[in-house]
């Protein structure tokens, strides 16, 4: 059976770990409801349960046909939880194509001038090199959003790029204060996080396996061995991205597929993807075919 592009499923959290986890039958049944129930396309009610120590939360995956459309229902969706009565909407984004990808969604809506002037904008990660580096996430966000189209970006502190930990101590306190002075609190609640995906399932800079995943003390931590170069750089932590107000993912690309089909189909996979569990609302993921071409569907 052939997907739909336009669906999006509701995965919801199970009430009881005593239930089979089968996660095929759960995708097939939120299909089987958009073909045989068609009033019901925008959202399907699915439980997803398991024998996992915690029950995942609630997630809706979006499947859009290309790039454009998932950067069109990315904008549609932060519209929609974007607080308008807000002038400091705290937005972490991580770089990669994340920001081009909102970027050319925010002109497709027209919306850039009405969403973007009370955005702070922050980085899941960065990597430490200069600021006007290719490499740096603050460059490619820049470039891509604009300069003087947000309220301001919080870059990290050039002057650090040295010694790791002060950078990610200083980034920390940027963080705090960008959270309307919130410098008491651990950890701090960003309005929106926007997360890209590796092929490895790492999100941010956390990596399979790197001890940065059992982190809860610290809002940010650097990291000096990332697997992936360059291997010095600051990240988000797990307890920082799940206290967001609103997390999304945004990943495209067919080497994406397997990691994508671990998240969604593997228990405890282990992949720092699947490690994102947001406390305050639906983990939304925006992907499109060719990130979801390797989920079992029949």
């Amino acid at each position: 059976m052939m997907m739909n592009p336009s669906v999006a499923f509701q995965i919801t959290a199970a009430t009881t770990n005593n239930v089979a986890w089968n996660p095929t039958a759960t995708l097939r049944q939120a299909l089987v409801n958009e073909w045989t129930q068609p009033k019901l396309r925008r959202t399907r009610l699915c439980a997803w349960t398991g024998t996992m120590m915690e029950p995942l939360p609630r997630s809706v995956l979006r499947v859009s046909s290309g790039t454009d459309q998932v950067g069109s229902a990315l904008t549609s969706w932060i519209q929609s939880v974007q607080d308008p009565t807000s002038n400091n909407v705290t937005i972490a984004v991580s770089g990669g194509s994340l920001p081009r990808i909102l970027a050319d969604g925010l002109a497709r809506a027209g919306l850039a001038d009405s969403l973007c002037p009370n955005w702070t904008v922050l980085f899941a990660d960065e990597r430490l090199v200069p600021l006007d580096h290719p490499d740096s996430n603050y460059r490619l966000a820049q470039e891509a959003l604009g300069e003087e189209s947000v309220r301001r970006y919080v870059p990290l502190d050039p002057s650090l790029l040295h010694d790791p930990t002060a950078c990610a101590t200083d980034y920390m306190d940027k963080l705090m204060q960008s959270c309307n002075g919130m410098t008491e609190v651990h950890p701090p609640s960003l309005d929106i996080i926007l997360l890209g995906l590796g092929p490895d399932g790492h999100t941010a800079s956390l990596f399979p396996g790197h001890p940065l995943l059992e982190e809860t003390q610290q809002s940010v931590a650097c990291i000096t061995d990332s697997p992936k170069p360059p291997p010095s750089r600051i990240t988000l932590t797990l307890p920082v991205l799940n206290a967001a107000r609103h997390v999304a993912f945004v990943v495209t690309g067919a080497s994406k597929a397997e990691a994508i089909r671990r998240i969604f189909q593997e228990p405890n996979c282990g992949l720092p993807g699947q490690m994102v569990r947001p406390t305050s609302s639906n983990l939304v993921w925006f992907v499109d075919d060719a990130a979801a071409s390797q989920l079992q569907w029949d």
